[in-house]
């Protein structure tokens, strides 16, 4: 038992020297995500994907199996450090729904522009600068060129849209313009209620966050090497609600 920590401690520890690393423009807000959410749903797509190990070894020359592996220890210590951060924004619960619901559909918009335009029925110009995205404000701006896409190539995607409905398109783009309008970009200044030692706990939480965001989208593409189309049902988006089986909390 001794032993098994102490390998958790030293994986951890490596994380974190990875997550201190960042450059502090590379790294990715969690305040609007939903950590348990979060954790369901990398804990399923971490398990489906080791499944397949001796398989993806065959597929690819130099997997990062310790990339996958350590997904468990990461997700475990973040959602232990965000419970520990007072919520953002917590006189505006409207919001943090919008920001939340826009991830949601974020996670669902951008693997179905990418298959697209790896069918070549999207731009992939066009998708590949979407993909760059960081923060929620961006993400918010995500959602309505992904839908704008959609709609401008529809005669070409238009039965490959599969779960994605029109429902959701035209959530997807009242969200992003509503939240485009009361997010502010991360270089705007603006007053917060928090203190210096809470800002300083948020950014490390982020930054760790940012290493787990790097980490699992290594896992999705480890997966769909096995999974092909059927990826995002076995290696769910963070945010994704319709995911199978879940694996329980410890």
């Amino acid at each position: 038992m001794a032993a098994k920590k102490a390998t958790e401690i030293s994986i951890f520890k490596k994380a974190e020297l990875e997550a201190a690393a960042l450059p502090k423009l590379e790294v990715t807000s969690m305040a609007h995500m939903i950590a348990n959410l979060i954790r369901a749903n990398v804990l399923e797509g971490r398990k489906n994907v080791l499944e397949q190990r001796a398989v993806i070894d065959t597929l690819h020359k130099k997997p990062q199996w310790d990339r996958v592996e350590r997904i468990e220890i990461v997700v475990t210590k973040l959602l232990g450090m965000n419970a520990a951060i007072p919520a953002p924004m917590a006189g505006d619960k409207d919001l943090a729904a919008k920001v939340a619901r826009m991830w949601e559909l974020r996670g669902y918009l951008l693997p179905l522009a990418e298959m697209l335009s790896s069918m070549n029925l999207l731009p992939q110009p066009d998708v590949a600068k979407i993909r760059r995205g960081r923060g929620s404000l961006n993400g918010a701006n995500d959602v309505v060129a992904i839908i704008a896409l959609l709609n401008k190539h529809d005669a070409a995607v238009c039965k490959y849209l599969g779960p994605v409905t029109p429902a959701m398109l035209v959530e997807g783009v009242e969200i992003g313009e509503a939240l485009g309008l009361k997010l502010l970009p991360k270089a705007a200044k603006k007053p917060s209620p928090v203190t210096k030692e809470q800002r300083d706990a948020q950014l490390q939480r982020d930054r760790l966050f940012t290493i787990l965001d790097r980490d699992y989208d290594h896992t999705w593409r480890l997966g769909a090497l096995v999974f092909g189309r059927d990826v995002d049902t076995k290696v769910p988006a963070m945010m994704s609600r319709v995911a199978g089986k879940r694996t329980p909390k410890a």
